[in-house]
């Protein structure tokens, strides 16, 4: 079965379809996937090129995958890690939402994504990591996992709706803290524990202290000297600055917690030295496509490149599906985009259906 997946992940690599691709990575240790969530295609990219690096690198004892998850999922990939725990891995799918509501197939292909790369390690027998950097944003997804330790729980997440506000955070802190009163675990699980209460108590979505965080989990785990280490972020951690601003999509204003201003993003942090052994991979689409039509939403990358470098990709774009390009190459027409993207996965349209 482990050599029926390399087949097929190979198999996935020579295919690429109505393409244009300049695919030559470097020999580096650390590789940053920025990605936009609508792509759908971006989880299949994601694990052909991390197969790619891997095949073409030396000899690495070690791969760890960074995400911009919660401590509380990577408690789950450890139980299923160590004890080969799917049930408790299965169920975190399963209870996203309300009543066991089924998960969206942005999860299912995300969840796909993890499945391959364990594979795909242990077929190669290579030592994977699996390390969530993030805050906790998702609070039923928090409750989930703490309710492993402590099932008093089990009322909250019969709630239809978990608000992500003050009063369930302190709630969460609190029980993370009365949790870990108990004498009945194990030092690993203390040590989750005690990243988990750390992670509740960041109250901003969008703010320095988020970044600040991840960058700090990341220099905990980060092997840059021998090893080889993955990313999946937003795209916008990948910079070196941004700006926040209260958006004015009605939903994000709602959802999210923004702090105003500018801001040193998670890769902004890096240290030269840091910076050196890192390639930052960006996948984006031009356009967005609506689900269950054929209304079309052109995305603007300002963040990203001016309307000339757009205009350049577009040209290189052709009629093709996708357009894969080292923009090193290219810098004297990508000259702001070869700053902060190394590679560009470029999609003509997307959508991810729901």
């Amino acid at each position: 079965m482990k050599k029926l997946l390399i087949f097929i992940i190979f198999l996935c690599l020579s295919g690429f379809g109505s393409t244009k691709t300049e695919n030559n990575f470097p020999k580096k240790n650390i590789f940053l996937f920025g990605e936009v969530h609508f792509v759908q295609e971006k989880y299949k990219e994601i694990i052909e090129s991390i197969v790619s690096i891997i095949d073409s690198s030396e000899a690495s004892d070690t791969v760890n995958l960074f995400l911009e998850l919660p401590t509380s999922f990577e408690f789950v990939v450890y139980r299923l890690k160590e004890y080969g725990d799917t049930t408790f891995f299965n169920n975190y799918y399963n209870n996203m939402y309300y009543k066991k509501t089924p998960p969206s197939k942005f999860w299912l292909d995300f969840k796909q994504l993890l499945l391959d790369f364990m594979s795909y390690c242990d077929a190669k027998k290579i030592e994977w990591n699996i390390r969530c950097i993030d805050i906790e944003r998702n609070f039923r997804n928090s409750a989930y996992v703490l309710n492993y330790f402590d099932s008093d729980l089990d009322s909250l997440l019969s709630q239809k709706y978990i608000m992500d506000d003050s009063l369930n955070r302190n709630y969460l802190i609190k029980k993370t803290h009365d949790i870990k009163q108990m004498t009945l675990f194990k030092d690993k699980e203390l040590t989750y524990l005690d990243r988990i209460e750390q992670s509740l108590r960041i109250e901003c979505h969008l703010c320095q202290k988020r970044d600040s965080f991840m960058y700090s989990n990341f220099t905990d785990f980060v092997d840059s000297s021998n090893n080889l280490n993955f990313g999946i972020f937003g795209i916008k951690h990948l910079l070196l600055k941004k700006s926040h601003k209260v958006e004015e999509n009605s939903f994000t204003q709602s959802q999210f917690n923004i702090e105003e201003g500018d801001m040193v993003p998670f890769f902004g942090l890096f240290s030269e030295s840091l910076k050196s052994k890192t390639y930052r991979i960006g996948i984006i689409a031009f356009q967005h496509k609506i689900f269950n039509s054929n209304f079309k939403i052109s995305k603007d990358y300002e963040y990203l490149m001016s309307n000339s470098e757009r205009k350049y990709l577009e040209q290189q774009l052709g009629s093709s599906k996708v357009l894969r390009i080292n923009t090193k190459p290219h810098n004297d027409r990508l000259t702001g985009l070869s700053k902060k993207i190394d590679y560009l996965i470029l999609y003509n349209e997307s959508q991810y259906a729901k």
